[in-house]
């Protein structure tokens, strides 16, 4: 949607950029060149706001993943522990009953 409005905004400024050159009158072309501003501020504001948007998208899945994978380690690192643990009391045990 974001996309498709900065388009829309591209799109205006080129055709009012083209109608300031088909008016005849200088009074005219400096109204139609005024809209061509506006436009421009527009496409500019959309592009800041698309980087934006891009920008925070990209730290949160950056956290996300970070996140998710966070119990992953957590887990491998108990499972190692208890694969330790396991093995040192089967060999506590096998000591012992020798």
């Amino acid at each position: 949607m974001d996309s498709q409005l900065l388009h829309g905004e591209q799109a205006a400024m080129q055709i009012c950029g083209q109608l300031t050159n088909a008016c005849n009158k200088m009074d005219e072309k400096w109204y139609a060149a005024s809209q061509v501003v506006d436009e421009a501020r527009h496409a500019a504001f959309g592009v800041l706001m698309m980087r934006r948007i891009l920008e925070d998208a990209e730290r949160l899945s950056a956290r996300a993943i970070r996140d998710a994978d966070s119990p992953l380690r957590e887990s491998r690192a108990l499972e190692n522990s208890e694969q330790h643990y396991s093995r040192a009391a089967t060999g506590f045990l096998q000591k012992r009953s020798n």
